[in-house]
């Protein structure tokens, strides 16, 4: 995946937590009033959650593409894109299951874990494919 590649999945993972979040915004709390009307508040933090941090890596993954695509070629490329292979993965992981635990009576909490994992991963990677990307000119 080139970084053109990276940057538009990132906005279009941007873009789909803008969606949860309306939906959020205007039905969830409707929805989990008649489905789960004891548990609305807990439902509602775990969505919420979900959408602060899709967002939050959805904007990473479009820095990661930028970096990636402006990039002199490098071993420190592959750092950079496995960030944001393990960004994406975060997000499943870990927003994807608070959405799912918001909305079923699945028991997922152990699987969330993982994709702050993925996440905490996916920045230790950015870092590393950052610090030993090279310069395109000296003193950078």
């Amino acid at each position: 995946m080139n970084g053109k590649h990276i940057i538009a999945l990132g906005a279009i993972l941007a873009a789909l937590s803008v969606a949860v979040g309306a939906y959020e915004a205007h039905g969830l709390e409707k929805w989990l009033v008649q489905n789960y009307p004891n548990e609305v508040a807990k439902r509602l933090a775990n969505w919420g959650t979900g959408v602060r941090y899709q967002m939050y890596h959805s904007l990473a993954i479009c820095l990661i593409g930028m970096m990636s695509y402006t990039m002199v070629p490098s071993k420190s490329q592959l750092f950079i894109k496995l960030s944001s292979v393990l960004m994406v993965a975060g997000i499943v992981l870990f927003s994807g299951m608070l959405f799912a635990m918001a909305v079923t009576d699945k028991k997922l909490g152990m699987i969330v874990p993982l994709g702050g994992l993925a996440f905490i991963l996916g920045w230790l990677c950015f870092a590393i494919g950052s610090i030993t990307a090279p310069s395109r000119k000296q003193g950078d």
